[in-house]
């Protein structure tokens, strides 16, 4: 299908970094398991659908995880020896 036009909420991760800090996440697989969601964010324990990447918009959800894949191998390589 095709994203929607309209942004629903945006924010500069920068400006909710230490809201992140202090707000607990809970493992729903593991009760005994609880982090801060600046640690999930730090361990990319979310997932979301990309609107933009470097400028250019998403159009397709197909393009949005093309692009998704594309930056999972671009950081791949940067540790690949």
């Amino acid at each position: 299908g095709t994203l929607p036009d309209k942004i629903l909420c945006r924010f500069k991760y920068e400006d909710i970094e230490e809201q992140l800090a202090t707000t607990k996440w809970k493992n729903r697989w593991n009760d005994s398991q609880s982090m801060s969601m600046k640690d999930a964010f730090a361990m990319r324990l979310f997932t979301g659908i990309m609107i933009d990447v470097g400028g250019r918009p998403v159009t397709s959800l197909y393009e949005a995880e093309r692009r998704r894949q594309e930056i999972v191998e671009f950081e791949h390589h940067l540790w690949s020896y």
